[in-house]
């Protein structure tokens, strides 16, 4: 964090800076894939020089992921219609509810309309493989996770995942009667998912 500091100390003197809080509880390479990278995409696509001045995803003492904060740097003669391509690209992206934009510590500003559901799996507690972008993995929770994401077709989809004395799915759509529907459906067939409890996130 002392270089972000840093970073963010030598940015502000030449640009405006623009703080999103997640109500998303990604991984740092999934908050990365589904945020800071495509937000950068549409900034410079609308002519805007831009970056990531400072990013992290939040746990719980117990290791648990929580949200994710990620703070943009855009020119200051060009904050406003910085402001404006940040909220417009969240909007197209899909942003949890509970979710805030807020630029020069003003008044947090509301944004999101996805609802999110955290599916808790006991049953999965070891970690089988590490990728080569360092996320870890567990062999039985990715073929659930397809299985999630085939059965909510294009009414949701799974964001995220942490394994950590059990496991987290984090699942994000429209509707979050159907989220229940369909993982209440997969938790009463699968035996994989004994045990497993939703919890409303977003």
């Amino acid at each position: 964090m002392g270089f972000f500091r840093w970073l963010r100390r030598a940015a502000t003197e030449r640009a405006a800076v623009i703080d999103v809080h997640l109500n998303a509880r990604l991984q740092p390479m999934h908050r990365g894939d589904r945020f800071e990278d495509p937000v950068v995409a549409a900034l410079e696509s609308a002519g805007l020089r831009s970056g990531v001045l400072d990013a992290g995803t939040a746990f719980t003492r117990g290791m648990r992921i929580v949200s994710c904060d990620v703070s943009f740097g855009v020119p200051i003669d060009q904050a406003d219609e910085g402001l404006f391509q940040i909220k417009k690209a969240l909007r197209a992206i899909g942003t949890p509810r509970g979710s805030t934009i807020t630029m020069y510590s003003n008044e947090l500003d509301p944004i999101g309309s996805l609802y999110g559901v955290a599916l808790r799996v006991p049953l999965v507690d070891a970690v089988d493989f590490t990728d080569d972008r360092n996320i870890e993995h567990n062999r039985e929770l990715d073929a659930l996770m397809i299985r999630i994401d085939s059965a909510l077709g294009d009414d949701g989809s799974v964001w995220s995942w942490h394994v950590h004395r059990g496991s987290d799915v984090f699942v994000y759509g429209d509707s979050r009667g159907r989220l229940h529907e369909v993982l209440e459906s997969l938790i009463a067939s699968d035996p994989l998912l004994a045990g497993a409890t939703l919890t409303d996130v977003a």
